[in-house]
């Protein structure tokens, strides 16, 4: 696997594998960074895309700890003032806390009305419509919250949310775990207005925005503030070219005669000559194959700026071959310096599965194409991720005796559902 060392590695594979040219010339040579970022989500969070039977979360794609989130019990002694056919209401007295997006159902009433707008901790707040019962003055309410923001980032939740509170443990089916439920089943089986003080057993994810942060909802709030952990799978660092290098030529005296020649990697240039311009000596640079996408701005009247496009990550320094320049008779001697260290981007997926990485990538780029070969490499990648799984799952088989029973169920309606979230992806 010394081939898929960083992207430009699996970049320059995946366009020899559709039949494209790997030296920037290629219609298609931008968008391969675009499929190979789109394949690298799809792997970390379980490659469900090619075979639902694929869809578990691998353990190097999963945050290093789980996260933790407060959840918060009903607020009870609060009364409010409702106005009929208005939107605003009045708390009885200031909240501890911002309720914004909390509930408000009014005592003896089916009715559940959300605060949608509160500022700071005002005793005014603004209901998510008109309020439509008999106006009331100090009306006893529950005041609960069910709707929760995750972290930033999160591509998938990789397991139930996870609590050590004695009633999950003693009465929820799966011990200790805030299990997820299909959004739709969710709001059929949990209506608001049934809402009870106990601890959640169930949750669903109700919205993510664009920084991929989720919102989830439980099914009840708690009767004391508690703890409950979950983890996920973040969205993977984007795959760049990554960042170029770029390299400084001085002089200790401007020149006025000879000529010069540039070497990199053994490989030397033709010969530059004292005067040369610009373009020049970016000619004679690009005889370099390695650096022939190479760029050069100023001369030797100043300095020289060769900046590496088309070589990634960090190049040795240029070093200078025959030079016979001079200022008068007093010869001339050139400097290299790095002005910026060339990186490359590495994706996180364990280097011996990349080329699976590879074969997504090309799956995608084929299908574009429509070529035939997006068919090969899609049954490519299906195979490398069986593999793949099929390794972990060992593994957990012999380290784990109820994660080899929760796999052998060949339905997985439980067992996936409940237990390891697949239908998440």
């Amino acid at each position: 696997m010394a081939n898929y060392e960083n992207t430009q590695d699996l970049k320059k594979g995946v366009l020899f594998r559709c039949g494209e040219l790997d030296d920037g010339t290629s219609e298609y040579d931008s968008k391969v960074l675009e499929y190979l970022n789109r394949a690298q989500q799809a792997m970390v969070s379980g490659a469900a895309e090619l075979d639902l039977d694929i869809g578990e979360p691998f353990p190097w794609a999963l945050n290093q700890y789980n996260k933790i989130l407060i959840l918060e019990p009903a607020i009870t002694n609060l009364a409010v003032t409702f106005t009929n056919g208005s939107a605003t209401a009045t708390l009885s007295a200031t909240p501890v806390s911002n309720l914004l997006n909390y509930w408000v159902q009014p005592e003896n009433s089916s009715e559940t009305y959300r605060i949608s707008a509160h500022t700071g901790t005002s005793t005014t707040i603004t209901l998510d419509s008109v309020y439509i019962d008999t106006s009331a003055s100090g009306l006893p309410c529950t005041i609960f919250k069910t709707d929760y923001e995750l972290d930033t980032n999160v591509l998938r939740l990789a397991n139930p949310f996870i609590t050590n509170y004695d009633e999950v443990i003693l009465y929820n089916s799966d011990p200790g775990q805030i299990v997820g439920v299909d959004l739709s089943e969710f709001m059929r089986q949990y209506p608001l207005f049934l809402y009870r003080a106990s601890t959640p057993t169930a949750f669903t994810q109700v919205y993510k925005d664009n920084a991929m942060r989720p919102t989830v909802r439980f099914n009840s709030c708690p009767v004391e503030r508690i703890r409950v952990q979950y983890n996920y799978v973040p969205v993977p660092p984007v795959l760049t070219n990554g960042v170029v290098e770029i390299q400084t030529i001085t002089r200790s005296l401007a020149p006025t005669a000879g000529n010069y020649v540039l070497i990199f990697n053994g490989v030397p240039s033709t010969s530059i000559a004292w005067n040369a311009t610009a373009a020049q000596i970016q000619a004679a640079i690009n005889t370099i194959p390695s650096l022939a996408l190479a760029t050069v701005a100023g001369t030797l009247a100043t300095s020289l700026v060769i900046t590496f496009n088309g070589f990634y990550g960090d190049a040795p320094l240029l070093t200078v071959g025959s030079n016979t320049l001079v200022n008068g008779v007093t010869a001339v001697t050139l400097t290299v310096a790095e002005t910026v260290k060339g990186e490359q981007s590495i994706p996180i997926i364990p280097r011996d599965h990349r080329v699976t990485l590879e074969y997504y990538a090309a799956y995608y780029l084929c299908t574009d194409k429509n070529d035939s070969r997006a068919t090969e490499y899609r049954e490519l990648t299906r195979a490398g991720m069986r593999a793949l799984v099929k390794a972990w799952k060992q593994e957990k088989i012999t380290t784990n005796p109820d994660f080899g029973r929760m796999i052998a169920r060949p339905d997985r309606t439980y067992d996936y559902r409940r237990n390891w979230n697949w239908w998440w992806y």
